[in-house]
């Protein structure tokens, strides 16, 4: 438990400094730009993200079960993995580019999106260098490389403010600092003993194949929270979008830090994973945890998330606060939704559970449609709150079965 809660400190202590960051730029582009550039900025982060996470495939998963396998073989999984995500990328902006003259984007929309997309690709490699590091054990270093990069965003922003600069150099000021975060976690990992080698292209196509469901469940889980701006958007346009978008700001802030503390887990629950009453013991532990810290800190946050979303974001993101407080009942789902997750990759069962995320998806279509053409922004907070707790109530009964079945084959 010390190691794991270090670890944990280091992971969520560097990505809460970046996520700090991030949340400052969202703010002054929110500010300068109002309310139809920023929700043009969070429908095209949207698609971008979606993008991304398909082209990912799962490889984060596969970095830490590989490379945690067998460190010795580091630099030929690494070469491999490297490889892979850039074969994926190029069919990627491909896509995205139909998307866009599909859109029939404006050219501010294309120069914002394309931004975007850069920063999203290098971010991506920087998720794989990431996960790379909690496979060799060695996550001390990302939270030092992380709180770096956030240094620097926040001295780039600071120089925009001070200087009046417009959203491009803001933008552009995302992706200077991604660069950094990648430059320092190549050098990381060089001092690490991690050397490019040659491979063979049967490796990586065996590689993708193997990663594939897990790919597919992640983009799927991922595409689900960014279908709420992309619906809304569709339906009552950018400035709409772009008020939601900044009540969502915060719960995805939520969506990561489930994410973070169920990649640190997930070692420990693939080693326990030999032993069914450990790996339950385990998760139950985890299950208290969350729910006796996060069930307080929601209550709180409902009352005075609010007042303090419409302080920062400014008179035109009034209505932001109410949507916050709407969706904030969610925050505990989502994070047990994610340690739920992380355990079925850690059981190998991801194809099994990739049906529950299909038909959340598919409830999320369905209910951001109804209650946005209805209620507009307030009935997708809603649906954000419905869609948690039913997929948390379909993991529960999914391992409920699963446990049966595995008790009456011991048996």
């Amino acid at each position: 438990m010390r190691r794991t809660v270090g670890n944990l400190a280091n992971v969520i202590g560097g990505e809460a400094a970046l996520r700090v960051a991030n949340f400052v730029a969202a703010v002054f582009l929110a500010r300068v730009g109002g309310t139809w550039v920023f929700g043009t900025y969070a429908a095209s982060l949207a698609y971008v993200t979606i993008a991304t996470m398909l082209a990912d495939n799962g490889l984060q998963i596969a970095a830490v079960r590989e490379i945690s396998s067998t460190p010795d073989a580091i630099s030929p999984i690494a070469s491999r993995l490297y490889i892979s995500k850039t074969l994926l990328f190029l069919p990627m902006l491909m896509i995205l580019a139909v998307i866009g003259r599909v859109a029939h984007l404006s050219a501010l929309q294309w120069s914002i999106a394309a931004i975007i997309a850069a920063r999203a690709i290098l971010q991506s490699y920087c998720q794989l260098q990431v996960a790379i590091l909690k496979a060799v054990d060695s996550m001390r270093a990302i939270g030092f490389i992380q709180g770096t990069h956030s240094l620097v965003l926040l001295l780039l922003l600071w120089h925009c403010y001070a200087s009046g600069r417009s959203i491009y150099f803001l933008l552009w000021a995302l992706v200077i600092g991604q660069t950094l975060e990648m430059l320092l976690e190549a050098a990381w990992l060089w001092s690490l003993g991690l050397r490019p080698v040659n491979v063979r292209f049967e490796d990586c196509w065996r590689l993708l194949r193997g990663s594939t469901s897990v790919g597919i469940t992640l983009a799927v889980a991922n595409a689900i929270l960014r279908l709420d701006v992309i619906i809304l958007s569709l339906i009552a346009g950018a400035a709409a979008a772009g008020v939601f978008a900044a009540a969502q700001s915060v719960i995805v802030i939520v969506y990561v830090v489930g994410w973070l503390l169920g990649s640190v887990l997930l070692a420990d629950m693939t080693r326990l994973n030999e032993s069914q009453s450990d790996l339950k013991h385990f998760m139950q532990r985890w299950i208290l945890i969350i729910s006796s810290t996060l069930v307080p800190l929601t209550i709180i946050g409902i009352f005075l998330g609010p007042p303090l979303v419409r302080s920062i974001f400014g008179p035109k993101f009034a209505p932001s606060g109410t949507l916050l407080a709407l969706m904030l009942p969610a925050v505990p789902f989502i994070v047990l939704n994610s340690l739920h997750l992380h355990r079925t990759f850690a059981i190998q069962s991801a194809r099994a559970h990739l049906g529950t995320y299909l038909r959340a998806a598919a409830l999320t279509i369905i209910l951001d449609s109804c209650l946005a053409l209805v209620f507009g922004a307030t009935g997708v907070a809603v649906a954000v709150v419905l869609r948690e707790v039913i997929v948390f109530i379909s993991f529960c009964l999914l391992h409920a079965k699963w446990q049966s079945r595995t008790e009456v084959e011991v048996a």
